[in-house]
């Protein structure tokens, strides 16, 4: 699913005009926001029902460059759903639709400070992917 388009700014690549390999999972936190968001769970909302998801473990695999005023799109599919966590994949295709990397996150629900189970509604999104 194509959640998230992003133009690469002035800020975000070094003296090639290439990304900043940090730069990556900060866009992958935005497009988990708009994933949600798209599914009828905007932030304030995740928290009301019970989800606050940490990131446990991420890969990164670099596939080619993404450069200053590319724009970026990201698609995301999920991978695996377990009691408290998920796993979600996110592929970042630049306009030529070149896959620029493929990013795999491991979330897990903490909203009592602990692994928590994955509220129903949340699962039932999650599923349908």
């Amino acid at each position: 699913m194509n959640i998230y388009n992003h133009r690469v700014t002035y800020d975000e690549v070094d003296g090639q005009k290439i990304v900043f390999n940090s730069h990556y999972l900060k866009w992958c936190d935005h497009a988990t926001y708009e994933f949600f968001r798209k599914g009828g769970f905007p932030p304030y909302l995740l928290e009301e029902i019970g989800m606050d998801f940490v990131v446990r473990k991420a890969t990164v695999e670099y596939n080619g460059p993404a450069f200053f005023d590319d724009i970026l799109t990201f698609i995301v599919s999920i991978e695996e759903i377990g009691n408290t966590s998920y796993e979600m994949k996110i592929r970042i295709l630049n306009e030529s639709d070149e896959n620029v990397a493929d990013i795999t996150i491991k979330h897990v629900n903490a909203h009592s400070g602990k692994a928590t189970p994955i509220p129903d509604e949340i699962r039932e999104y999650l599923h349908s992917f």
